[in-house]
């Protein structure tokens, strides 16, 4: 939800929704609001008359792997997955910049691209060759790798393969840049600070922190500080977000000294004053250097962002939300607060009073687990995860953390996806439980030279891989079921059939399999996981379909949203449009409620028994759903 509001009297002048948005700018004039998406549209609202005057797309319209939309809102960018980089004028649609980024293809002309972005839902883990599986936008723009300057004449880029380069948009052309510029765009750790200079902050070492000369990358002064940065308006000062810290401070760089404080969840520095929103005080104006709130007000909570976690504790009394920069766990009887966590990246319940958190730091790479007493709100720490891009990632499913560790990068002849070692590491001590290496003796299953798509679990207590029904690995995890066997049997299967090997998550050992026709190989699914005797997979995050484990057949397909199964009561419930929330009976394949919510739902689960519901909708509000009642009557609280 984007919220315009005046500063005196302090009140909202207008808001609207902008799920999914990019970064929202205001026009040089003040007098519009630029809103831009990563599917190549930007939407511009007169803030005097709350009306949209200018939606436009640029170019073909199609995704982009980044996008940014300039400081003054004048400028849109658009990286592609092929690293082909479009720059565009807002106001006209005019192409001011066309071209491709470096030499940013591997050798056989593909770029290595993430299946998952980190979702509280089952998604596909590791990744792929770029240009063979287009992905979905919404996994693909998790991080802008784009950056303008101040007033937009400058651009620098990163590739998709890593490769960085500026260009001066008002020569329309390529420049060159330092290599002290290079390396700290590499590391995403530039900011600009004013068009000719920029903030290289180093995550751990604050000697090699510098303010720098743009474009040549000559050091004007050493910052002394260490973590990450962010540009404040005001180009005498930087946001500085310290490792560890409770707080951003706001850094004078004439003096190099700290002057203020302000919240790590936002804030900004213009015209003598400094503005912070926390997410649990609200907006809060001050002046410069002054401990003292000049204005301090709650600004209405809006729609929810994408959730990046989600969980409910077994029997639906503790809820973990997070998305991007904020996070905390609620008591769902009152909707109180337990306890905050702004890093938050994924949570598992061991019962009802002790929660796993993984609390990203600073560094985007690395980050803390931490168990939280849900009585008590206390939390102590557990152990620390460093990763390494691509060769060593890290992701929450249940009761494991899945690390994807890659000695060397593996990909067969006419291979979609890279080779790994799989391994599931204690949420409590970070120790490896059990691990699969590709090309080695997996107990009676062998990878072979392609290796399958895993798919992560956050709601439940199972692993999921996938293959392409004609591989080789895909026969023997087919013979852990004699009814995916004699399936496959009668068919005529092909590489677009998929054989999916469900693993119990804590040890890895084979729980089932099943053969699932049709589609696009395994990659072709936005999620698949498994409860009780289902499984369920989900492609482009609507098309739905239940499989029993036993009996081998689809027992459902749906169009809906945010499927979740409840083992117990053999149960599924799905969102549709509308706020309706329908359950259905897996074994009957029948409905057995629809509840019907006044927001969309964005999030629900079943407690542990089957017999309840919850769900959270749009608009930060919980139900709690008695499925024995015939009337369903939910109870609502809100976090």
């Amino acid at each position: 939800m984007v919220y315009v509001l005046t500063r005196s009297p302090l009140a909202i002048k207008l808001s609207f929704p902008a799920r999914l948005a990019l970064p929202v700018r205001f026009s040089a004039d003040s007098t519009t609001i630029v809103v831009g998406l990563r599917d190549m549209r930007t939407q511009r609202t007169n803030i005097e008359k709350a009306e949209v005057e200018e939606p436009r797309t640029f170019g073909a319209g199609t995704d982009c792997y980044a996008a940014a939309v300039s400081p003054q809102g004048d400028l849109y960018a658009c990286l592609n997955m092929e690293s082909a980089l479009q720059v565009f004028r807002v106001d006209s649609g005019e192409l001011v910049f066309n071209g491709q980024l470096g030499d940013t293809r591997d050798s056989a002309g593909r770029v290595i691209l993430p299946f998952h972005l980190g979702l509280p839902f089952s998604e596909p883990f590791g990744y792929f060759l770029g240009g063979l599986i287009p992905p979905p936008i919404e996994r693909v723009a998790a991080a802008s790798n784009l950056l303008f300057s101040p007033r937009g004449r400058y651009l620098i880029a990163v590739s998709t393969w890593g490769t960085v380069t500026a260009v001066d948009l008002q020569e329309k052309k390529r420049i060159n840049i330092g290599g002290s510029l290079r390396r700290a765009a590499e590391r995403r750790a530039l900011e600009f600070v004013a068009e000719d200079r920029v903030a290289d902050v180093a995550p751990d070492k604050a000697d090699d922190s510098a303010l720098l000369s743009f474009p040549e990358g000559r050091e004007l002064g050493k910052l002394n500080v260490a973590g990450s940065a962010r540009a404040a308006s005001d180009p005498r000062y930087l946001i500085h977000l310290a490792p560890e810290s409770q707080d951003a401070e706001v850094l004078d760089l004439r003096t190099v000294n700290a002057v203020s404080k302000i919240s790590k969840d936002g804030g900004d520095v213009f015209g003598g004053e400094t503005v912070s929103y926390a997410a649990d005080s609200g907006l809060a104006l001050s002046r410069l250097g002054e401990a003292r709130v000049e204005i301090l007000a709650r600004v209405p909570a809006g729609p929810l962002p994408m959730l990046r976690t989600a969980l409910a504790s077994p029997n639906l009394e503790t809820l973990v939300v997070g998305v991007a920069g904020q996070g905390a766990v609620y008591r769902v009887s009152n909707g109180a607060q337990i306890a905050n966590f702004p890093g938050l990246r994924g949570a598992w319940f061991d019962g009802e009073q002790q929660c796993d958190l993984r609390v990203q730091q600073s560094q985007s790479l690395a980050s803390n687990l931490e168990s939280l007493d849900t009585g008590t709100g206390a939390s102590k720490p557990l152990w620390h995860i460093e990763e390494s891009y691509i060769r060593d990632e890290r992701l929450f499913s249940g009761p494991v953390i899945l690390s994807e560790n890659m000695d060397q990068l593996i990909a067969g002849f006419e291979s979609k996806r890279f080779g790994y070692g799989l391994r599931a590491l204690d949420v409590g001590t970070g120790k490896p439980l059990w691990s699969r290496e590709l090309g080695g003796d997996l107990g009676r299953v062998r990878f072979g030279s392609e290796p399958p798509v895993t798919f992560t679990d956050p709601q439940g207590d199972r692993v999921v891989l996938g293959w392409e029904a004609t591989s080789d690995a895909a026969k023997v995890a087919a013979k852990h079921s004699a009814v995916a066997q004699q399936n496959m049997k009668h068919s005529k299967v092909t590489a677009r059939d998929t054989v999916f090997e469900i693993l119990d998550g804590r040890t890895g050992n084979i729980v089932g399999a099943a053969f699932v026709p049709g589609g696009s190989g395994p990659q072709g699914y936005t999620s698949a996981y498994s409860a009780g005797d289902w499984l369920v997979v989900v492609k482009d995050g609507v098309r739905i379909t239940a499989i029993s484990l036993t009996d081998g057949d689809e027992r459902l397909r749906l169009t809906a949203l945010i499927p979740a199964v409840s083992a117990k009561g053999g149960l599924l419930a799905v969102a549709e449009e509308g706020g309706r929330l329908v359950v259905y009976d897996l074994q009957s394949a029948s409905r057995r409620n629809v509840l019907t919510l006044p927001n969309e739902v964005v999030y629900s689960r079943f407690s542990e028994d089957g017999k309840r519901l919850l769900a959270l909708t749009q608009d930060q509000i919980v139900y709690i759903f008695d499925l024995t009642s015939a009337a369903a009557a939910p109870s609502a609280t809100s976090p």
